[in-house]
């Protein structure tokens, strides 16, 4: 999906919100964990800017060591974009802090929900 992406881009097409929300989906289905501020980076070049469905879909990709880092700089992201988290962010940063294995954060972000 990716890859048809960017073809798109390069073809001179300006894709959809929905477009890049397939792309990010078709990535949490395939369990990357990978790409996710890519995707996002893109969509603001393509005059797409994310949205709170495609924050949440690129936290969601947030896994292994790098994974906190990762969806604290989607978070800043976020703010700067002026998106405010919902329920689902913070559940998605809770599970990357947990997969990273930061308690810690895990703990801070549900702190933060409640």
């Amino acid at each position: 999906a990716e890859l048809a992406l960017g073809e798109m881009i390069d073809a001179g097409h300006k894709p959809e919100l929905e477009v890049f929300h397939a792309v990010l989906g078709s990535k949490i289905r395939a369990v990357q964990s990978d790409g996710g501020p890519a995707i996002l980076e893109r969509m603001a070049r393509c005059g797409a800017p994310p949205d709170l469905c495609a924050y949440n879909m690129a936290l969601r990709l947030c896994r292994g060591a790098g994974a906190v880092q990762q969806a604290d700089n989607i978070l800043a992201r976020m703010a700067l974009g002026g998106i405010a988290p919902d329920e689902v962010t913070f559940r998605c940063v809770i599970q990357a802090s947990m997969q990273a294995g930061d308690a810690r954060r895990a703990v801070s972000a549900f702190r933060d929900l409640t």
